[in-house]
């Protein structure tokens, strides 16, 4: 295949959310050509890859793309992961290339720190600083909410998650935090269904098949929450069976998986 041929071919199949198809073409391709754009493309493929996957798949993600390429969006990613383990100091180290090459998502794992260390005005002000950049970066609605939350502010934070969810495409992130936002409205109906799209968008959202999980438990679809609770543990079975003992002590259908 004609070098262009795959790289488009690949982004077609990611736009698909098949992406170890895509993934694959762009491997076969670097057997048959050196191409430093080839490279980028893989370690883009990489990078963005481990941006949607559970922290161990996404530093193994981002390890391999810092094999094809030195890409600022790898550490940003990288830059996430240590605001997840709750080192932030390092973290915001780290996304300093971002910040002043002004990436949108730079300014929202900045903002997500912010959030972390209880800092909601400058949380809101790096999110506006994202949106400036990229008026259609969903995540920036996710941790917009989140920093209404911790004000104190939920009204608000459900109304940014619903603007988010009007105004783009699917996205499974900002599609787990609405389906939170209606659960915790009892409204289980929705969520359920958010939650479904969010599995689709991205199957190794591992947050998604739990909530999936729960809210089927909480309104009796047993074969729901199994084949959720089969595919969060597909992903991580340890973590998965830890948040089966500590969810059952108030919803006790959990228990029934596996058995």
């Amino acid at each position: 295949m004609d070098l262009a041929d795959a790289i488009q071919r690949a982004r077609d199949l990611q736009l698909d959310n098949r992406f170890d198809e895509a993934l694959q073409v762009l491997l076969a391709a670097s057997e048959e050509h050196e191409d430093d754009d080839l490279w980028l493309e893989i370690a883009s493929f990489y990078s963005n890859r481990g941006s949607r996957r559970p922290e161990a798949l996404a530093i193994a993600d981002f390890d391999e793309a810092d094999k094809w390429a030195d890409l600022p969006e790898t550490r940003i990613g990288r830059a996430w992961v240590l605001h997840r383990r709750g080192e932030h100091e390092q973290a915001e180290a780290m996304l300093q290339e971002g910040l002043e090459h002004e990436f949108p998502r730079a300014f929202t794992v900045l903002a997500e720190i912010r959030v972390a260390q209880s800092r909601f005005g400058d949380a809101k002000v790096a999110i506006a600083t994202a949106l400036k950049l990229d008026p259609k970066h969903t995540t920036a609605y996710v941790v917009l909410a989140d920093a209404l939350t911790g004000e104190g502010r939920a009204d608000l934070a459900a109304q940014a998650l619903e603007e988010g969810f009007r105004k783009f495409a699917p996205d499974d992130r900002l599609l787990v935090a609405l389906a939170r936002s209606y659960r915790d409205r009892e409204d289980f109906e929705r969520a359920g269904r958010a939650l479904q799209q969010a599995v689709i968008e991205n199957r190794e959202n591992l947050g998604a098949w739990r909530d999936l999980a729960w809210i089927a438990a909480k309104i009796g679809d047993e074969e729901t929450m199994k084949r959720a609770l089969e595919s969060a543990a597909e992903i991580d079975r340890e973590g998965t069976l830890a948040w089966i003992a500590k969810e059952k002590s108030t919803l006790p259908e959990l228990d029934a998986f596996g058995k």
